[in-house]
This record gives structure tokens, sequence and C-alpha cells, in this order.
């Protein structure tokens, strides 16, 4: 497991890409859209979504989208999504994960729909895996630290 850090690049992401430097999306219902990541010449790219409290009556939709720039004509990516109707996902982790998304897309970005009730998102990491010519160099804004021994 000590390779994990050696080939994979972490990037903590804002979940909500207007508020670009806030890092939790306190509970509510509005959907939201996360910051833009860059993902040229990686292999793959996983976004992890930490979830805090959902309320009983809560809903939750996520769907992976890339865009050529980073800001114009976001696409779903078919299959890349997750739905959730129920509180018994509080304080749980959400995967997504799709491979070979460069060179279609530049960017990926995570669709957050809260639905009904409050949701609350305690962070989202995305998680690239490096390709063949491009080390995993960490995200010195958002990553302090990777430590392999």
């Amino acid at each position: 497991m000590k390779d994990f850090l050696n080939n994979y690049k972490l990037v903590r992401v804002a979940p909500d890409g207007t508020s670009a430097s806030t890092f939790v999306l306190s509970a509510g219902t509005t959907d939201v859209n996360s910051a833009a990541v860059d993902v040229f010449g990686y292999r793959s790219v996983a976004f992890v979504l930490a979830l805090g409290a959902i309320v009983d009556t809560g809903t939750l939709a996520l769907k992976l989208q890339g865009s050529v720039d980073g800001t114009n004509n976001w696409t779903d990516i078919t299959g890349a999504a997750y739905n959730s109707t129920t509180s018994a996902d509080d304080n749980k982790l959400i995967g997504i994960e799709v491979s070979a998304l460069s060179p279609s897309y530049r960017y990926a970005r995570i669709v957050i729909d809260r639905g009904t009730a409050n949701l609350t998102v305690d962070s989202l990491i995305a998680v690239l895996g490096a390709g063949a010519d491009l080390p995993p160099v960490h995200d010195s804004a958002t990553v302090e630290a990777t430590v392999v021994v």
C-alpha cells in the first residue's frame, strides 16, 4: 500500500465551485457544482465525498461531468452517478471514479443535487491516477504533506 501516494495525486476540492475557498458544504437543499479539477495527463479521476448529517427526508443525487475548458459546456459522464434517498448515509463516504476522461475532457467536476431536506458535505477529495509520463505531484494549495515510508 505504500505505493498509493506515489501513484495518485490528491486534490481537496471545494464542493461549491462558486466558493472555491470553502471546503465544507453547510446543511441545505441547494444544488451545487464542485470546483473544476484539471485531469490533463492523468489516467483516471475518482471523487470521494464525505457526507455529514442528512435529515430523514433528505435526498442526494451525484453525477460526474467533464469539460474541455473547465468553464463551459459541461457534459454528463455516462454511468458516473449515484442516488440516495435515505438518512442511513449519514457520515458515510461515497466514491465515483472514471477512467480515461482525459483527453476527451481536460476538467472534471461533481454535481451535487440535494433535495427535500438538509444535507451536509464535510469534504470532497479528487484522486487522480498518474499517467505514464506524469508523476503525481500533489496539489500544494490543498494538501499539506504526504509521507511515504
